[in-house]
């Protein structure tokens, strides 16, 4: 489960 985790840190970042 690292990709959801890695959604997460993008979405809050807000980068493209």
């Amino acid at each position: 489960m690292k990709e959801m985790r890695l959604m997460q840190g993008k979405q809050k970042h807000g980068s493209s």
